[in-house]
């Protein structure tokens, strides 16, 4: 690594430090209950109302996003392994399975947010390759006559 790219690299981190010191305070003055006016007046780092308005809004989205993600994903593995538990049955033919399976895929569809296009409006061609999925192509075939 060149003598210059560390630096670039330090001058980064050191910004970032800044920016993670500023954001900290920030969010410290706001949950003690401070206006956002009188948080812009002990952090002086922030160069507008403005900008320390679009960073707390940031930071709050993220703390709430956070584990949301984490829901969803530990959900997800759940309904994975729900899935893999029947799966076999499924492809062997048992019916109870095989819906079983279709409301699992289902729900993993919904829960990533797959199965809405526009209020509320179901998405047929994730429909459509759900049955795929699970064997079942008369609306693709219905598709491909048309």
């Amino acid at each position: 690594m060149a003598k210059g790219e560390r630096k670039a690299t330090f001058g980064v981190t050191r910004k970032r430090a800044i920016m993670a010191s500023r954001r900290s305070r920030a969010l410290a003055l706001l949950k003690a209950g401070y206006s956002t006016h009188e948080i812009w007046e002990q952090v002086p780092e922030y160069q507008s109302l403005k900008s320390l308005e679009a960073d707390l809004r940031k930071t709050l989205k993220s703390m709430v996003e956070r584990p949301a993600i984490e829901f969803i994903g530990l959900q997800f593995a759940r309904q994975q392994d729900l899935l893999q538990a029947v799966w076999d049955e499924a492809l062997m033919g048992d019916i109870k399975a095989h819906e079983a399976a279709r409301a699992t895929i289902n729900d993993q569809v919904k829960l990533l947010g797959l199965a809405q296009t526009r209020e509320g409006e179901s998405n047929s061609d994730v429909q459509i390759f759900i049955n795929h999925l699970m064997g079942d192509d008369t609306e693709l075939e219905d598709e491909v006559e048309e």
